[in-house]
């Protein structure tokens, strides 16, 4: 952890230091500075380390042998974990280097009872921004007036922050997966794709709506749209202990080809993630009860200008799957209902 930098202090505010507090706070008994430069203090307590044990635990480092197999340009500054892996490598040839990805997943994917219910708070709140800034969208808004009824609403509900930047993409900006401009207006016709969620205490959610802005759905997109929502139901139907994503991806993609969604981009291998402390966290492959995983199918036509996105979080349960979010307005019939109402 850092050392106390009355610098830092006077323009960024108090920040967890390398102290006895820290300890107190953490449970970890020893805690060492971070090094300005070289390694210092904190090279003496990795030495005392390898000299009891041949494994070493990082995150977001690999072997320094194994990294690249030939020199590359590269333009990323070399992380801490790398130069400590190579650190290490350098003081004990011997030495395995091992990612801590997987013990993370171990016990940050299942919840506790606790942490579900924090990411039940984060969606209820988020589903108040959903409905109170759809119920005033119309043509004419501006992107970002959407967004800030959404962050309002949020903030009155009783949420702590926000996981991610709210995507507000109307029209041709949907095809972009994470557009985060929000400076477009919305025109009489577009589909509005927005994803967006409160944060609870530091537990993420992680919703997703689409909808017409002048309230009513064409043809071709109702049946997109109805499509796309195929594709989410079926995969969450399919839900539930021992499956993994890539199972879910292919019974959703199945399902919208089946509707007739087949000559666009869909999400391929990315149909969604685990939620709790990070928007994406971790989590292990094969889904287990008590792990929060979010199911957001696409179809994104750049020519026709519009993109649908369809997200919901589900608990995993131990026959099956629970939707967080089953209360945010998602049918047509709700939607058509919904968007404008403040202005009908």
């Amino acid at each position: 952890l850092p050392r106390y930098d009355a610098m830092y202090e006077a323009w960024d505010g108090k920040r967890v230091l390398a102290d006895d507090a820290a300890k107190a706070a953490t449970g970890v008994q020893k805690i060492v500075p971070v090094p300005s430069r070289g390694f210092g203090a904190f090279g003496k307590a990795v030495d005392e380390a390898l000299a009891a044990s041949k494994k070493l635990y990082l995150e977001g480092a690999a072997s320094p042998a194994g990294r690249r197999e030939e020199p590359r340009f590269d333009l990323e500054t070399p992380s801490r974990a790398d130069a400590l892996a190579s650190y290490a490598a350098a003081k004990k040839p011997d030495v395995e280097i091992t990612s801590i990805a997987r013990a993370i997943d171990a016990v940050r994917g299942v919840k506790s009872p606790y942490e579900i219910e924090m990411v039940r708070r984060a969606i209820r709140a988020t589903g108040d921004g959903f409905v109170r800034a759809m119920r005033k969208a119309r043509p004419g808004m501006w992107e970002f007036e959407f967004d800030a009824i959404l962050q309002h609403a949020f903030v009155d509900a009783g949420a702590t922050g926000l996981p991610y930047y709210p995507i507000v993409a109307t029209g041709e900006n949907a095809c972009s997966m994470h557009y985060v401009a929000n400076r477009t207006r919305f025109e009489d016709g577009d589909l509005v794709l927005c994803d967006a969620a409160a944060e609870w205490e530091w537990y993420a959610s992680d919703i997703t709506r689409t909808f017409p802005c002048n309230g009513k759905f064409t043809p071709a997109q109702r049946a997109a749209y109805e499509g796309v929502l195929r594709g989410q139901e079926a995969a969450a139907k399919a839900l539930r202990p021992g499956t993994s994503l890539m199972e879910l991806n292919r019974i959703a993609r199945e399902a919208m080809e089946k509707a007739g969604l087949k000559q666009a981009y869909m999400h391929q291998y990315i149909l969604g993630h685990q939620v709790g402390l990070n928007v994406h966290d971790a989590g292990g492959a094969r889904f287990k009860p008590g792990m929060i995983i979010t199911i957001e199918p696409g179809y994104y036509v750049k020519s026709e200008k519009f993109g649908i996105r369809i997200e919901d979080c589900y608990l995993v349960t131990e026959d099956g799957s629970e939707c967080l979010s089953a209360d945010i307005p998602k049918t047509v019939a709700e939607i058509e209902a919904l968007v404008g109402a403040d202005y009908r």
